[in-house]
């Protein structure tokens, strides 16, 4: 990975310039493009820099400016503002901590052929550093380190959603592993509040199967806030098998410096009683550091061999409050020797006898299809067509079109959203989801049909024509006509057999 923050920011670029030519070309990566597509850092360690200042709009400097007006011109308006918005929680874990909580999740019983889910997963650095016969489920809410992950690991399953919103199997899962976002964000789960990198907790130790393991870093606030509501939820599904906590340089060549903690926890059976290897995780105690009090998890205070370096009171992050840890030796060989502190368990083994379980199916969330010269609705509800990798917003009678706007947009959406229905149903049959999944992909496109033939009419009474003069007319049922010269590349006409759609635009087509 690249050390300077321009040799970064070029990497960035290059993967997703490499991004977009695999996906127009809708083809595998090859071994030398995924060696590119590896190299992007994340936004996060670069942020400051590669976006214009959200005060004065301009860039640090011309260099600056070049890289930043670069990576625009390769993302569509609803990437671009992605990724803004995940860039100050979009920092990657060093390979030296992603391998040690793969050995220490081994160790605590997670068996090698396991399915592991890491939410946030950013371009999947714990899925590569995984084992081979590791299965995978991914989920990404920036839609360009989501794509990166896909195409850089497509045996395994991605999902590009918000967290939030992913549907998870109870109780199916035998390892959570990963580093959750940390921002200042309350999110709801099952009546309580809780902060962001906490949600992250409480949803994965509900997908655990018991004996599963949680392996997370996260803000050390999970472990030392005077407010234990997350820690004693988590009691009482799982048993505290041990914390780590790393040096706030741990992740220094990512891009960040905090204080930040490994926690592990395993899941308990229910009725079980539990078994944590310290009741007082629970609890927090004042500690002196440098003559200045701070709160600290007793469990770290009762085994100060899991503290990964020395307290201080320098280069703290939010100006001079808490502690930072110094680093006082070898990163790896300390990692080692903690993890050799944490509780052995022997793996679950299944009789070769017995028939394999039936695996919880969970559809994947739809996708929208942007390739080149496609039609999709923007976060702001703008319409675009892809072109060159990016969007260009469609125009009509002078009137850039919106789905909440004029007639026409409205007609237009409506169409998109026919077309992404249509390509639902077949990648259900395609990929062989169970029939009532199948079935429900039916209903919908015929819901979605039904909806349309109601506000529009038959599609086949909608037409997008070609003029005399190179633009383009669109005409319906009603014998409403007008001109345009964005909304379609030739002359065609629509014809729908419910429920197979054909499209009135030829990138409609599914």
């Amino acid at each position: 990975m690249a050390g300077g923050e321009l040799s970064k920011a070029r990497d960035i670029v290059a993967a997703i310039r490499t991004l977009k030519e695999i996906e127009q070309h809708q083809r595998p990566a090859t071994a030398d493009e995924k060696q590119i597509l590896q190299r992007f850092s994340g936004f996060g360690p670069v942020a400051l820099s590669i976006f214009p200042n959200p005060v004065t709009g301009h860039f640090k400097d011309k260099n600056w400016q070049a890289i930043g007006d670069e990576l625009k011109s390769l993302l569509t308006p609803e990437e671009y503002d992605s990724a803004k918005r995940t860039t100050f929680n979009a920092f990657y874990t060093s390979p030296v901590v992603i391998d040690s909580m793969h050995a220490a999740v081994g160790q605590l019983g997670v068996p090698s052929n396991g399915i592991f889910l890491e939410p946030g997963c950013g371009v999947g650095n714990f899925i590569g550093r995984g084992g081979a016969s590791q299965r995978f489920i991914g989920v990404e809410l920036d839609a360009i380190s989501g794509r990166l992950a896909r195409a850089i690991y497509p045996q395994h399953s991605i999902r590009i959603e918000n967290f939030r919103d992913s549907k998870l199997p109870d109780g199916q899962i035998d390892a959570v592993v990963g580093n959750v976002p940390f921002a200042d964000v309350k999110m709801d789960y099952k009546g309580t509040k809780y902060s962001l990198h906490d949600y992250f907790f409480a949803k994965s130790i509900d997908a655990l199967k018991p004996g599963g393991v949680l392996a997370l870093v996260t803000s050390h606030f999970t472990m030392d806030k005077q407010n234990a509501a997350i820690r004693e939820y988590l009691a009482d599904k799982a048993d505290f098998v041990g914390a780590i906590r790393l040096p706030s340089d741990a992740f220094k060549r990512e891009g960040t410096a905090v204080v930040t903690d490994i926690v592990f926890l395993r899941k308990r059976t229910a009725g079980d009683p539990a078994q944590h290897v310290d009741p007082d995780w629970l609890q927090v105690a004042p500690l002196k550091v440098d003559g200045a009090e701070v709160a600290v998890n007793r469990y770290f205070l009762n085994h100060p061999e899991m503290v990964l370096g020395r307290l201080s009171r320098k280069d703290t992050l939010y100006g001079g409050e808490g502690f930072s840890v110094e680093s006082t030796g070898d990163l790896t060989s300390q990692l080692q020797n903690a993890i050799g502190c944490l509780p052995k368990f022997e793996a679950a083994k299944v009789s070769s006898d017995a028939p394999a379980a039936e695996p919880v199916f969970v559809p994947p969330p739809q996708e929208r299809h942007i390739g080149e010269g496609s039609f999709f609705v923007g976060s702001d509800k703008a319409i675009y067509q892809t072109e060159g990798g990016q969007g260009q917003a469609v125009v009509y009678g002078g009137t850039a079109l919106r789905s909440d706007g004029t007639m026409t947009g409205k007609r237009l959406a409506s169409l998109i959203e026919l077309r992404d229905r249509a390509r639902r149903v077949l990648q259900s049959q395609n990929e062989g989801w169970p029939e009532q999944f199948r079935s429900d992909a039916r209903r919908e496109l015929n819901r979605t049909y039904d909806c349309f033939v109601t506000a529009y009419g038959p599609i086949n009474k909608t037409t997008f024509g070609q003029t005399k003069d190179g633009g383009h007319r669109h005409e319906n049922e009603a014998g409403g006509t007008g001109s345009q010269s964005d909304v379609c590349g030739s002359q065609s006409s629509a014809r729908t057999i419910r429920p197979r759609i054909h499209a009135a635009i030829p990138q409609f087509a599914v």
